[in-house]
């Protein structure tokens, strides 16, 4: 299924009501990779939100190339991409990558 959505780039619904993120700076999304970039309800998160004015903070659980269309994504909100984070189960190295990007102490 999910090779058919990047073939034919379909944004899959989202069923649920999603929550405002006017409140918020920063907006983290974590991902796994298929076929190297992200799901495409990811890009349903594009479509939806209005991600203006917002700092993105992109982790995945796979491999960090699609870091590459999370900036694309991102792009005509000018929001701003920080550098992404591959997830490997080391919960040291992600507070590390946090810390790096003063996002926490």
């Amino acid at each position: 299924m999910a090779q058919r959505q990047i073939q034919q780039n379909i944004h899959p619904a989202i069923k649920t009501k999603l929550p405002s993120i006017k409140r918020y700076k920063h907006i983290y999304i974590d991902f796994p990779t298929w076929w190297m970039q992200p799901l495409m309800i990811i890009h349903t998160l594009f479509d939806r939100y209005n991600f203006r004015g917002k700092t993105i903070v992109p982790f995945t659980t796979s491999m960090s190339t699609p870091m590459l269309y999370i900036r694309q994504m991102a792009q005509p909100y000018n929001a701003t991409v920080l550098n992404g984070y591959r997830y490997t189960g080391s919960n040291t190295g992600l507070r590390n990558w946090l810390q790096g990007l003063n996002l926490i102490k």
